[in-house]
C-alpha cells in the first residue's frame, strides 16, 4: 500500500504539488474561520434559573421558591447536577446537564418544567427566567460608565435604554449585565396617619396605582363614513401624574394620592454596587453565547462600543476595561512567536546533523503544512485554537519521518553518483529516490503511528479533563497525520524535484564526533 502510495506520487509529481497548494489553500481559509480563545473552555452544560422574590428572607426563599421549582426539575432527561443559592430577594438555581446534552434542548426541556410551577409559587414572586446561553468564560467585554455632574440612577437609565439595546444586536452576544442595582423607580412612601385619618389603607393605594395605570381601547366610532378609534390613555409618566391618582371621593371631593403619600425618585434595596479606581462607576459586562468565536465577538462589541461613544452625552465617559480580543491576541501572538522559534531550531538543528541544505529545507517545510492540515482538521471539528491546543505541537514529532525519508535519499543519491562516477539525470534521480523511500516508508509509517497511538487514551478523558487535554490530543493527532500524509507523498516528490543527481554527503564535524563516541560504546 506504502509503496503504490509513493510510486503514485513520484510519477504524478503535478497533482501532489496541486493538491498540496489546495491543502495550503484550505488551511488558510480554516485559519481565518478557526475559533480561537486564550484558555479551552472547560465550563459544563449548565442553565441558570433567576427568581425575583421581593422582600422575602433567605429561609422563605427556600422554602416557598427555591425547594418547589428543585421539585419540579427533578427527573429532567440527562440531568446531572442541581445546586441552589438562597438569599434576600433572589432564587438562583443552577442545573447542570450532561455534557451531551445539547443547551437548548435542556433549556426547553425546563421551560416546560416551569410552567407547571409558576402557579405554586407566592403571589408578589416574579415568574422565574432562564440566564443567558453563555458559560463561565463568557465574559468576553467589561467597560465602565462615568460622570461627573450625573448620578448611578442616570448612567443606570442610560445604559438600560441607550447602550444595551443596540450592544444586543451584536452577533455572539448573549446578555449585557450591569453590575450596579441603581434602577431608577418611582417610590411611594405614604404617610401611616394621613392614610388612618381619611380611612385609607397600603392596599387602597396599591389598587388605585394599578387601576389609574392604564390604557384602555374604547372600540370604533363610525360618523359620515369615517371611523375613529377611541382609547383611554391612564398612563403615568412621572411624579406629577401618581401624585394626581385619586384614591377615593368624600362627599364629591376626590382624596388624591399626594394629600397621604410622598412620590419620590429612587432604587430597590441594593445588594450591590460598582466602582472603578476607587470611585462611583458603571460596570457593564458583555457576555458571549456559548460556542461563539470570542475573538470575533469581542472585536464586534469593541466596533459597536466605538460608535455608541459618539452619541452619548459629553458629561458621560464610556471606557473599556477589558477585551477579550487583547487577550486572545496576545495568546495566540505567544503561541505564534512559539512556534516561530521553534521551526528556526529544528531547521538549524536539521541543517547540522543533516549536513545538506536542500534536505534541512524540504524537512523544515513539513512543519507549517502540517500545521495548516492539523488547523483544518480543528476547524471541521470544531475544536478552538487556544494556547493548550496549539501550543502543544512538538515540531520534533511532526518532521520525524521527514528527516528519515531525506536522509536516506541523500545517502542512496550519494551512493549511486560515486557508482556511476558522474551525475545522475532526472530519470535516475527519481528512481534513487523512489527506491531510497520504498527502503524506509514502512518503519517510518510504524514510527508515526506509535506516536500517534500514544495520544489515544488521551481522548477517551471525560469531564473536565477531557475538555481541558482533548483539544491538545485532537491537534497534535492531526499535524501527525498530516505529516505522515507528507512525507509519504510530497517530501519524495520534492526530494526528486530539487536534489540533484550531483548530492553527496559532505564531512559533517557533529556527526563524525558522535560517532567516535559512539564506536568504542558499540564495542
Amino acid at each position: 500500500m506504502l509503496e503504490k502510495i509513493l510510486h503514485f506520487s513520484l510519477m504524478q509529481r503535478f497533482l501532489v504539488i496541486i493538491a498540496t497548494v489546495l491543502m495550503v489553500g484550505m488551511g488558510v481559509f480554516s485559519w481565518n474561520s478557526l475559533t480561537l480563545d486564550a484558555v479551552p473552555d472547560i465550563t459544563n452544560n449548565q442553565v441558570t434559573i433567576n427568581t425575583n422574590t421581593g422582600g422575602l428572607s433567605p429561609v422563605e426563599v427556600e422554602k416557598l421558591v427555591t425547594f418547589p421549582i428543585e421539585s419540579a426539575l427533578a427527573g429532567t432527561p440527562g440531568l446531572s447536577d442541581v445546586r441552589s443559592v438562597s438569599q434576600f430577594g433572589l432564587s438562583q438555581i443552577t442545573v447542570v446537564f450532561e455534557d451531551q446534552t445539547d443547551v437548548y434542548f435542556a433549556r426547553q426541556l425546563i421551560n416546560e418544567r416551569l410552567q407547571t410551577v409558576r402557579e405554586l409559587l407566592p403571589k408578589g414572586v416574579a415568574a422565574p427566567t432562564m440566564g443567558p446561553v453563555s458559560t463561565g468564560l463568557g465574559d468576553i467585554y467589561f467597560y465602565s460608565l462615568e460622570s461627573k455632574s450625573r448620578s448611578m440612577i442616570d448612567l443606570r437609565t442610560i445604559q438600560d435604554w441607550q447602550i444595551g439595546p443596540q450592544l444586543r444586536t451584536v452577533k455572539g452576544v448573549a446578555e449585557v449585565a450591569a453590575a450596579d442595582g441603581s434602577e431608577k423607580q418611582y417610590q411611594v412612601v405614604v404617610e401611616p396617619r394621613a392614610l388612618q385619618a381619611r380611612g385609607l389603607t397600603v392596599a387602597n393605594v396599591v389598587t388605585a396605582l394599578q387601576r389609574n395605570n392604564q390604557n384602555t381601547g374604547g372600540g370604533i366610532l363610525e360618523r359620515n363614513g369615517e371611523r375613529i378609534l377611541i382609547r383611554g390613555v391612564g398612563t403615568l409618566e412621572g411624579s406629577s401624574d401618581i401624585e394626581k391618582v385619586v384614591l377615593k371621593t368624600e362627599a364629591g371631593i376626590p382624596i388624591l394620592l399626594r394629600e397621604v403619600a410622598k412620590v419620590q425618585e429612587g432604587t430597590p434595596v441594593l445588594t450591590g454596587i460598582s466602582s472603578r479606581d476607587g470611585h462611583p462607576a458603571l460596570i457593564v459586562t458583555v457576555l458571549m453565547l456559548k460556542g461563539q468565536n470570542g475573538k470575533t465577538v469581542s472585536q464586534a462589541v469593541d466596533a459597536r462600543v466605538k460608535e455608541i461613544r459618539s452619541q452619548l452625552p459629553l458629561d458621560v465617559t464610556l471606557t473599556t476595561v477589558y477585551n477579550r480580543s487583547d487577550l486572545v491576541g496576545e495568546s495566540v501572538h505567544t503561541v505564534e512567536k512559539s512556534l516561530l522559534e521553534g521551526g528556526i531550531l529544528v531547521i538549524a538543528v536539521l541543517l547540522l546533523l543533516l549536513g545538506n541544505f536542500r534536505g534541512a529545507l524540504i524537512v523544515a517545510l513539513a512543519i507549517p503544512l502540517s500545521m495548516l492540515f492539523a488547523i483544518i482538521g480543528m476547524n471541521r471539528f470544531g475544536i478552538s485554537g487556544n494556547l493548550m491546543s496549539l501550543g502543544a505541537i512538538d515540531f520534533g514529532l511532526i518532521v520525524d519521518g521527514a528527516v528519515v525519508m531525506i536522509e536516506n535519499a541523500v545517502r542512496r543519491l550519494a551512493e549511486a553518483r560515486e557508482h556511476k562516477g558522474s551525475t545522475l539525470d532526472r530519470h535516475e534521480v527519481r528512481h534513487t529516490v523512489w527506491e531510497s523511500c520504498r527502503e524506509v516508508a514502512k518503519p517510518t509509517a510504524f514510527a508515526v503511528t506509535i506516536i500517534t497511538v500514544v495520544y489515544l487514551p488521551i481522548l477517551a478523558l471525560e469531564g473536565t479533563e477531557g475538555k481541558m487535554f482533548k483539544p491538545m490530543a485532537f491537534t497534535v493527532v492531526f499535524a501527525l497525520i498530516g505529516a505522515l500524509i507528507l512525507t509519504m507523498t510530497l517530501i519524495p516528490v520534492l526530494a526528486s524535484m530539487f536534489m540533484s543527481g550531483d548530492t553527496k554527503e559532505g564531512r559533517n564535524p557533529v556527526m563524525e564526533l558522535l560517532s567516535r563516541i559512539y564506536k568504542p560504546a558499540l564495542g
